[in-house]
């Protein structure tokens, strides 16, 4: 009141329920009544009241007049001076999925991090269909990890009390990585031989490879033969199969494999392997 909390003895007092008392003496002006919302403090009100000196003595009011006072100015300062606290309302989650990591080669394998970005009240939880981290990220980033040809879909769901919401992002190994064959093995028919030469024998090779790219190679035998250098191109990891014919020209009775020479793959050059985009 006139900018004194509560009120004094000159310009009156104030409850802290809004009830005004009057001073004894009539105030020397107008006095200023500011209620502020307990709600929030950046809500006021305010009214002047002109204190008028009685025609009759002055009297203690009665419990029944202070109890219609003081309902009055609550009623009449509860519409400007307090606020109603709302509850946000409720909003169905969104969902979208950024990479934000990879990819990273990381041994033989490519690594990906994926973060979901989500709205909606109250905040939706997020499950994905698959994190290679275990939740090592948090619960808003799972991480894929893929061998070379590998491809993953990974799915996230949002879900909230005012419903639900999907994304999805295709992962596929973009990882550059050295080419290189992993392995060969080779084979001859027939395995053995006892008759009539010449004879021809048939030779095969499989040779696998850990992604796109080239392999040179050629056969060689043992009795120092060599053939020509061949190529094949691998798209995508896995393996082919080569062949060739050798024969057997002595003349007369002949045997093997023990006295027929023996054919072996080289790889003499490799081309790099680059992940398909």
């Amino acid at each position: 009141m006139n900018e004194v909390e509560g009120g004094d003895a000159t310009n009156g007092t104030i409850s802290s329920t809004g009830l005004y008392r009057a001073p004894f003496e009539v105030p020397p002006r107008a006095v200023q009544v500011k209620a502020v919302a307990r709600a929030d403090e950046t809500r006021s009100a305010q009214a002047q009241v002109t204190v008028v000196a009685a025609e009759v003595a002055k009297e203690e009011a009665t419990p029944e007049a202070a109890a219609t006072e003081e309902a009055i100015t609550e009623e009449a300062t509860t519409e400007e001076a307090t606020t109603e606290e709302t509850t946000p309302e409720a909003t169905s989650p969104t969902i979208s999925l950024t990479q934000i990591y990879g990819p990273e080669l990381v041994g033989d394998v490519c690594v990906y991090r994926v973060r979901a970005e989500v709205t909606g009240n109250p905040r939706p939880t997020i499950e994905f269909n698959r994190d290679d981290s275990d939740g090592a990220w948090g619960n808003d980033v799972a991480q894929i990890n893929l061998r070379a040809g590998e491809s993953f879909t990974l799915e996230a769901t949002a879900t909230n009390s005012a419903g639900s919401d999907r994304a999805r992002k295709e992962i596929n190994f973009l990882c550059e990585v050295p080419f290189a064959v992993t392995s060969v093995t080779a084979s001859v028919s027939p395995p053995s031989w006892t008759g009539p030469c010449p004879t021809d024998f048939d030779f095969s090779a499989v040779i696998t490879v850990n992604g796109p790219g080239t392999v040179t190679y050629r056969w060689e035998s043992s009795d120092g033969g060599i053939d020509p250098t061949r190529n094949i191109t691998c798209a995508s990891v896995g393996s082919q199969r080569v062949t060739a014919s050798f024969r057997w020209s002595t003349s007369g009775s002949c045997f093997g494999p023990a006295g027929l020479p023996f054919i072996i793959i080289t790889t003499l050059s490799q081309s790099k392997n680059q992940g398909q985009r």
